[in-house]
Formats: C-alpha cells, sequence, structure tokens
C-alpha cells in the first residue's frame, strides 16, 4: 500500500464559518500542482479521503482533476484536526494493507503532522518537521503497516516551483529535481 499525504491547500482568511473556509487562489494553485506532480510522476491514487471540511474537499477535487483519472473522492469524519491518527491508520492498513492500492489522504493539522510523525516514528533525523498546507509526501508500506518507507516529501516551495513551470515556458523543472527526498528511511511501529 502506497499513501499520499496532502495539507489542505491555502484557505481564505475566516471571514466565513471555519469549518466553511474556501481554498484560497494560492490554494488552488497548490492543490493543482499537486495533482499535475502525481500525474506527470505516475502517482495515480485509487481513492482520495477527505475530511468534512470544505477546503480539505476542494484541495482533493483540485488534486483528482490534476491527475486526470476518475477515482474514488471519500469524505471522511475521521480525518479533522482533532481526529486520532493512531486509529485513522489502523483503520486503513486494515481495509488496504495487503493492497497495492495508492490511497491520498488531504486533512488538516495537528492531524497530519501526528500521523506523519506515525508513520516514520524514531526517524533520525526527524522526516517531517513541519506539515505546512500544500505539503505532499508519500510513503511505502511493508510488513501489514507496521513499517514505511519515505518515497518522497514536497514540501509547499517546490510545488508551486513546479507549477510556475507548467504555465511558464521559460522554466525548466524536472520531476527528479523537485523530490527533495527520495530515500530509504525506515519507521517500525506496532
Amino acid at each position: 500500500m502506497r499513501l499520499y499525504l496532502m495539507r489542505h491547500g491555502d484557505a481564505v482568511k475566516p471571514a466565513v464559518a471555519y469549518a466553511q473556509r474556501p481554498l484560497s487562489d494560492r490554494g488552488k494553485r497548490e492543490a493543482d500542482a499537486a495533482g499535475a506532480f502525481l500525474r506527470m510522476a505516475n502517482e495515480i491514487p485509487y481513492a482520495i479521503m477527505h475530511s468534512t471540511q470544505l477546503r480539505s474537499k476542494m484541495t482533493a477535487e483540485h488534486v483528482m482533476a490534476g491527475v486526470a483519472v476518475d477515482g474514488l473522492l471519500q469524505e471522511r469524519c475521521d480525518l479533522e484536526e482533532d481526529s486520532s491518527a493512531e486509529d485513522f491508520l489502523a483503520s486503513i492498513v486494515s481495509e488496504f494493507g495487503e493492497t497495492n492500492k495508492k490511497i491520498m489522504i488531504v486533512g488538516h493539522n495537528p492531524f497530519m503532522s501526528r500521523l506523519a510523525f506515525l508513520l516514520f516514528a524514531g526517524s533520525k533525523p526527524p522526516i517531517i518537521e513541519e506539515f505546512k498546507t500544500g505539503t505532499l509526501l508519500a510513503a511505502d508500506s511493508a510488513a501489514h503497516g507496521r513499517m514505511w518507507t519515505l518515497r518522497f516529501y514536497m514540501p509547499t516551495k517546490p510545488l508551486a516551483e513546479f507549477y510556475s513551470s507548467l504555465v511558464d515556458p521559460h522554466i525548466s523543472l524536472s520531476i527528479p529535481t523537485l523530490v527533495q527526498a527520495r530515500t530509504n528511511v525506515h519507521a517500525k511501529w506496532s
């Protein structure tokens, strides 16, 4: 199983109810960039799971449009800020752990930071120090979800540069240039 974790894109400042904050223009570009990156790297998710909040749903929809496939979009109430990363991961591993499915998770902090930390607990140096809006990472599972390998980690700035290279022919960036970490970092949990 492969997991893609993405914190929702940048949202408009709170002028509406917190859960109904839509993506800002910058947030839409972040989600579009993630979708385009995944498509060009042939990292197509089978399903994109998102929280009940609008900015998470919009991020998932923009990523799905960017990968240009009709995949499964699934709203989940266990992807909120205060959700249990441990319970969520156990649920996903139970459902998909023995498959080759690629599952994308779009959520919020502090949940996303806790989930990333849980995947790579004990790695030296820490894999994820900050999980800013628009950040994307991928992790591969082994041992039925008890060990994870970091496939790549894409902070917001490299994704923004990648997106700019798609819309501006004077900028040339390749996928290998962008991937900050494609490493054999392993972490175990039980």
